[in-house]
């Protein structure tokens, strides 16, 4: 499976695919947007600009632990469905998702250093798999650090996410932003262009594209409205974007409490059947 799927695992592993959701009426509009990132042959970025993006990646805020109650909403031309959850983190360790529909539990995930585990309540259903899963919808290293880079606004680089790496990336700057696109080496070895965009208004990473070059579809998450939840800042929206096919999947952030003890259950019944891909 490609790029193109990479939504429909996330709302998997959300589990709203056990929803029905809303049926929309189809129209004869084929067409989708397409994103175009910026060619990568510029060059490799100076020793002064390197330093100032290493420094923003270094000081990025740290956490404990996290709790975030959000609503989440996802669209299509044949669907749309709502509902609500919470997330919890415990930093490097775990990430723990809940989601609910007409208050009622639809399912609950995990994604741990190693697992990804995922019971779908009103289906009966499971996953229970290493990331090796994540590989048949994504070209590249997918893990728990870039997972929770994603949902709280930090700055990654794919694929290895290594700041030391900077150097192989195309970094520019402009009069707003920092935008850091996908070395030539890279784009080769994975078929994946990607691009991110840091304002330097916030320090913040405020724009993320991939486009897998074969066919070029992919996935662009946008965050928006940087809000102040007490001890650190989140966007009250992270918005997932099909490219080359038209998914929209929308969190907003509701409450956000840092620092605060949790718990992480999750259980898969004997009677439940694994989802297979």
């Amino acid at each position: 499976m490609k790029l193109k799927n990479i939504l429909f695992l996330l709302i998997a592993t959300l589990l709203l695919v056990s929803c029905n959701g809303k049926k929309k009426k189809k129209t004869d509009d084929n067409n989708t947007k397409t994103e175009v990132i910026k060619n990568n042959n510029s060059g490799k970025a100076n020793d002064v600009l390197l330093k100032k993006v290493s420094k923003i990646y270094n000081e990025q805020d740290t956490f404990s632990t996290v709790e975030i109650k959000f609503n989440l909403d996802f669209e299509s031309p044949e669907r749309s469905v709502s509902g609500s959850g919470t997330m919890r983190i415990a930093n490097d360790s775990i990430i723990w998702l809940y989601v609910q529909a007409f208050g009622f539990e639809v399912a609950r995930a995990t994604f741990t250093k190693d697992t990804v585990t995922s019971v779908v309540k009103m289906k009966k259903q499971y996953i229970k798999k290493d990331y090796s899963v994540l590989k048949n919808f994504f070209p590249a290293e997918f893990d728990l650090s870039i997972l929770q880079a994603i949902f709280l606004n930090q700055f990654f680089l794919f694929p290895d996410n290594n700041i030391n790496s900077l150097g192989n990336y195309s970094v520019e700057e402009n009069d707003d932003n920092f935008v850091i696109a996908s070395g030539l080496e890279d784009i080769a070895k994975y078929h994946l262009d990607n691009q991110l965009t840091i304002s330097k208004l916030t320090n913040k990473v405020s724009q993320y594209i991939f486009v897998e070059k074969r066919n070029n579809l992919g996935l662009k998450i946008s965050y928006n409205d940087l809000t102040d939840f007490g001890l650190h800042s989140l966007p009250k929206q992270v918005v997932f974007e099909g490219i080359g096919k038209d998914m929209k999947l929308t969190f907003t952030y509701n409450k956000v409490v840092f620092g605060k003890k949790l718990s992480f259950p999750i259980s898969i019944p004997d009677s439940y059947t694994e989802i297979k891909f």
